[in-house]
């Protein structure tokens, strides 16, 4: 059967079916995830057997403190709604409306509560519903309510956005006590095919329903109408249906496009009786998941969720093991058998037979002698717990449980390890550590976000009429305007609003942010103090805070208090104020002093530097000037002295060479030589033809070479 062809109780029925089917596994491992975390860690069989043999199951949680670790940075700034918008004024009217419905709703609590569920077993909800203002009027407003059972809440299983913004039906399960149902609605005993299906819905199966309770059902449902939207030549458009449509303006149309129109149906059971319904219009089902870790396991299709302790569970096990063997080894330790001769505690066996129960102040034996020798005295088998092997243990699953949880024991706090290692080491290691559960956070903003859409979705549906609204601005003052929201949160506000999440948006967290950072700026600026106790009192947590305030303001000058510049001044005041402006006036001066003398002697120290630059340039260079003048005549020297012995070695040789031909052409003609005694020593020595000789060749260089022939 289709839905639009059952009733209302029957797609009822259906749901919560098609729930339990696709949440039942999910939310069976997120229930013992929250009871691990709790301190229920040992399997029940096993600890069952080990409390038979009197054997010690300890339970040293450690993943708990790792998720405190995780959120508690989120209790100390707590994160908060805020919209950004082209126009200022609406922006800043919407994001007061919004700081008043969370602090209405104590809506930091209902984020806390669902972080923590999705820290610890991947899944918490925050839920959005509409609720009077006060019991003496029926106008309701927007409340953000925390879900303390995370496995109560469930949604279209096929949406598949983060923050559940695609989910097209939702429904939570509580319980109320069946006397008080009875008296306040009339709860009768026939059953309905609704009340027989909620009954019969089991959360999961650890879980039974109270006695004498019966459950509350909240569903909502979200209904589509698809009209036509006609585009006009003016840029404008008109919807069909609406008063404006006609058949001149669908003819007239530039364009068309199908439009769907989404409206919120909730209904409110109690047992099997219908108490409430509304109708809206909003885009979305007001029950929005917090997501942890997403995890997809062999043979499943769809993506599953968890936290801490899905991925420390059996660390923590074994830890757990460990820290019971090793108080299991020191308290056996002295209750190791003794060894003794038999004949030696003969007539002592009662006081033997106690010595491991009860403290005896004497044990008596007697004296024996065995084999000729003299036995020795009772003594326990050796009693020293062999224990550093389990310590060992214990303390690499810790060390292990630091890689899987990303959070490590600097960031735990641990003194062993911040006394050994530096400040910038830790504070690295504390980085590090919040970059890797990051996801959890993000997971939260995104979730935020869209409860910020939802709120804005019900104002305009709770505020149709203009009436007096509560609002708290930006530094946490009230305050009271008239308006209608319907008004204010056009479909083109909503279409250009852009949602946020700011870090330590409510009052509280801003308030210790303001503070600090005022603190600050009074340490590195004492001489200003004075004109900011004001502010710096006003952000004190305690009961004479304005009061203080307001002292410390009387004593600011006009134009920094504000206010009625003709309320007589309190000449104290005046006179201080005027001592403490001449101070900063002087320091003023002795800043401006010191700043110009340092400008000074930087660009003297400039110049200085800039010519020292300079000098050394020019020494350098005439340096290299003078070597090359060097270089240069030394080789035009040594060029010189070179030719010079070439011509002159030339010269000698064309001498030799003379003689040498002169010589042989008197011997060749047979002149004789008479008046010369040195002639008859040679031609006896000369003997048939004399051979020419073979030229000299002379190297000169580069210049020509002279041959010389005999």
């Amino acid at each position: 059967m289709k839905n639009k062809d059952m009733t209302l109780e029957q797609r009822i029925t259906k749901k919560i079916q098609q729930a339990q089917d696709e949440w039942s596994e999910q939310y069976n491992r997120l229930a013992k995830h929250l009871k691990f975390a709790s301190g229920d860690q040992w399997e029940p069989s096993v600890l069952e057997a080990r409390n038979e043999d009197k054997r010690p199951s300890l339970v040293v949680n450690i993943v708990k403190p790792k998720i405190n670790r995780i959120v508690n940075p989120y209790r100390i700034n707590p994160l908060g709604m805020s919209v950004k918008l082209p126009d200022k004024e609406v922006a800043t009217l919407l994001n007061d409306k919004l700081r008043s419905i969370e602090s209405k709703s104590r809506a930091s609590e209902a984020y806390e509560v669902a972080f923590e569920c999705a820290v610890t077993g991947g899944i918490g909800w925050i839920h959005v519903m509409l609720d009077y203002l006060n019991d003496e009027t029926t106008d309701v407003e927007p409340r953000i309510k925390g879900i303390v059972n995370p496995t109560s809440v469930f949604i279209d299983p096929y949406a598949e956005q983060m923050d559940g913004s695609d989910a097209k039906w939702g429904f939570i399960i509580n319980y109320v006590d069946k006397e008080w149902a009875e008296e306040e609605y009339g709860y009768f005993d026939e059953k309905t095919e609704t009340e027989s299906a909620v009954k019969n819905f089991e959360m999961y199966a650890s879980w039974d329903m109270p006695d004498n309770a019966c459950p509350e059902l909240m569903f909502y449902e979200l209904k589509e109408d698809e009209f036509t939207r006609y585009f006009l030549n003016d840029g404008d458009f008109v919807d069909e249906g609406s008063e404006e449509y006609t058949d001149e303006v669908k003819e007239s149309s530039i364009n068309e496009r199908m439009i769907r129109k989404k409206t919120l149906h909730c209904y409110k059971y109690i047992g099997g009786k219908k108490v409430d319904e509304k109708e809206f219009d909003c885009n979305y089902i007001p029950l929005i998941p917090v997501f942890g870790d997403r995890i997809l396991s062999a043979g499943q299709s769809r993506i599953k969720f968890a936290g801490q302790v899905h991925w420390n569970q059996d660390l923590q096990r074994s830890f757990n093991y460990y820290k019971s063997s090793e108080l299991e080894l020191i308290t056996n330790a002295p209750k190791n058998p003794w060894i003794a001769e038999e004949d030696s505690i003969e007539n002592y066996d009662d006081d033997w037979a106690e010595s491991n129960t009860r403290p005896k102040a004497v044990l008596k034996y007697r004296s024996v002698v065995k084999g000729g020798q003299q036995a020795p005295a009772p003594f326990r088998a050796d009693n020293q717990a062999q224990t550093q092997s389990v310590i060992n243990s214990a303390n690499q699953a810790i060390a292990d449980m630091d890689i899987t949880s990303g959070v490590n024991q600097s960031m735990m706090g641990d003194q062993a390890i911040n006394q050994v290692e530096s400040g910038l080491a830790l504070l690295t290691k504390e980085n590090a550590g919040e970059v890797t559960t990051a996801q959890y956070v993000d997971n939260l903003s995104v979730s935020i976000e869209q409860t910020c859409r939802v709120v804005l979705n019900m104002l305009t549906y709770s505020s149709d009429v203009e009436r007096s609204e509560s609002m708290i601005n930006d530094e946490g003052l009230m305050y009271s305007i008239d308006t209608q929201w319907s008004e204010v949160i056009t479909p083109q506000i909503m279409n250009e609003l852009e949602v946020s999440v700011e870090g330590g948006s409510a009052y509280e967290g801003r308030r210790k942010e303001a503070l600090s950072s005022l603190m600050a700026l009074g340490q590195a600026h004492p001489q200003g103090v004075s004109l900011i106790a004001d502010l710096v009192a006003s952000n004190l947590d305690h009961p004479v805070s304005d009061q203080a305030s307001e002292r410390f303001n009387k004593a600011l000058p006009p134009e920094i208090r504000g206010g009625d510049e003709n309320q007589p001044e309190d000449p104290r005041a005046v006179a201080m104020l005027q001592q403490a402006q001449q101070q900063m006036d002087e320091m003023q001066m002795q800043i401006t002093q010191v700043v110009e003398q340092a400008n000074y002697y930087k660009g003297l120290a400039e110049q200085l530097n800039t010519q020292l630059v300079d000098n050394q340039k020019d020494r350098e260079t005439d340096l290299a000037e003078k070597q090359i003048d060097s270089q240069t005549k030394m080789a035009v020297e040594r060029m010189k002295q070179e030719g010079a012995d070439r011509r002159e070695l030339a010269k000698i040789q064309a001498d030799a060479n003379k003689q040498n031909k002169d010589l042989a052409s008197e011997i060749m003609k047979g002149d004789q030589i008479t008046k010369r005694t040195d002639a008859d020593d040679i031609i006896p020595q000369m003997q048939g033809k004399v051979e020419p000789m073979n030229p000299i060749e002379v190297d000169f260089g580069e210049e020509d070479v002279t041959e010389v022939d005999f």
